[in-house]
């Protein structure tokens, strides 16, 4: 049985190295992703800032 990375379950439970990785990282790429899903689809930069104050809480 695997567990899909949540938002919060690395916080709340000791993860090995991997599942700490893929937790950061998949939050990431889906924003990255989405950001340029909505760029280029939607063409405004609100999407865009919206999208990065997003994923500016998950590297700092």
């Amino acid at each position: 049985m695997q567990l899909r990375p949540g938002w919060f379950v690395s916080d709340l439970t000791p993860a090995p190295l991997g599942a700490t990785f893929s937790y950061r990282l998949t939050p990431d790429v889906s924003v990255v992703a989405g950001a340029i899903a909505k760029g280029r689809f939607f063409q405004n930069s609100q999407g865009f800032s919206t999208y990065f104050l997003l994923g500016a809480g998950y590297d700092f």
